[in-house]
């Protein structure tokens, strides 16, 4: 009966150890229709590697949007950039 125990116990920790392990590193399989921890970390790094308000870093901001519109249109979507001269005010509405 002692011995069934603690057959039990150490399943029961053993299970628990698994699961925590499996939890704290979740699958590294790539897949480009998921979302992907380790893709959206990679870009969160180019994307935040130096500023780029639109006031004062006009080259840093031009990088970026070029970046994200290479990785949209690598996930075959199909992204448009527009610039402000592409937007008019109508009755305080953007219409574009």
């Amino acid at each position: 009966m002692k011995k069934r125990k603690i057959i039990i116990l150490v399943v029961c920790i053993l299970s628990i150890l698994v699961g925590c392990i499996t939890m704290y590193y979740p699958n590294s399989k790539e897949n480009s229709r998921n979302f992907s921890y380790v893709r959206a970390k990679e870009d969160l790094k180019v994307i935040s590697k130096e500023p780029h308000s639109t006031l004062f870093h006009q080259k840093a901001l031009k990088d970026v949007r070029q970046y994200l519109f290479n990785e949209l249109k690598e996930l075959n979507m199909n992204p448009k950039i527009f610039s402000y001269k592409n937007i008019k005010m109508i009755k305080g509405k953007q219409q574009i």
